[in-house]
């Protein structure tokens, strides 16, 4: 199930400082400066597929920066695409700047140095490991900070990639309770074999006997009858059927 969580569980005076604990948690080192004074509303909804982490982000205006020695830090090597479903962004990395508005997909690489402006927003992060893409780190990491508008067919499919995955998410948030199980599995439930018990003495010793019953052969039947010999003399014979 999607983890969530919410600032507005918490004191409007701590929840700036509990925000940047969790972004970079999530996603790394970074440096968070709320544009506004007072509290910062704010929410991440997050599940894991497979090796890729999926984001659902609503926050305030605010600007976030990464720099060099906090990448120094992090361990992790990753590349991040973000979809902007309200509001829109400013990215700056790799000397390009890119103005990102409701709809658009930007890619950018973690392991970089990255600026961002948010204006209130509510966007959409998918953070995919370096290892987990078959292709040379420098060539992606050199794309950081790129737009990929929806206009293109790349865009086009990438975005309605990510609105997709999105909305699947919101429908698993809206559920309480557990996943029910796949179809798939209960069948295989259904036709699993029950578990076989150890019969105790008496038990092993009735299924013997009565399957020996069954598989014993059919006795044949004997009728005795009485005749006389050529001599005369009276014997028993026995006919057999």
């Amino acid at each position: 199930m999607p983890t969530l969580v919410d600032t507005s569980d918490h004191p409007a005076r701590d929840q700036a400082d509990f925000w940047r604990h969790l972004i970079s948690s999530a996603f790394g080192p970074f440096h968070v400066q709320p544009r506004l004074p007072g509290g910062f509303a704010a929410r991440l909804s997050g599940r894991a597929l497979g090796p890729v982490e999926a984001g659902d982000v609503y926050a305030p205006a605010h600007a976030v920066r990464r720099s060099a020695r906090q990448i120094a830090r992090d361990t992790r090597e990753c590349y991040k695409l973000g979809l902007v479903l309200r509001g829109s962004c400013v990215l700056r990395q790799n000397g390009r700047r890119a103005v990102v508005g409701a709809g658009d997909v930007v890619f950018y690489d973690l392991t970089r140095p990255v600026e961002i402006a948010f204006d209130a927003h509510h966007i959409f992060t998918v953070v995919i490991p370096h290892s987990a893409v078959p292709l040379p780190r420098e060539r992606l990491a050199a794309f950081g900070g790129t737009l990929l508008g929806g206009r293109g067919r790349t865009g086009r499919l990438v975005s309605s990639f990510l609105a997709a995955l999105a909305e699947s998410g919101e429908e698993d948030a809206a559920r309480n309770g557990p996943r029910p199980r796949p179809a798939r599995d209960r069948a295989r439930r259904d036709l699993r074999p029950p578990p076989r018990r150890r019969a105790g003495r008496a038990g092993h010793r009735r299924g013997r006997a009565s399957g020996w019953a069954r598989r014993r052969p059919r006795r044949r039947r004997e009728r005795r009858c009485c005749g006389r010999s050529r001599s005369g003399s009276r014997r028993a014979c026995t006919t057999r059927r």
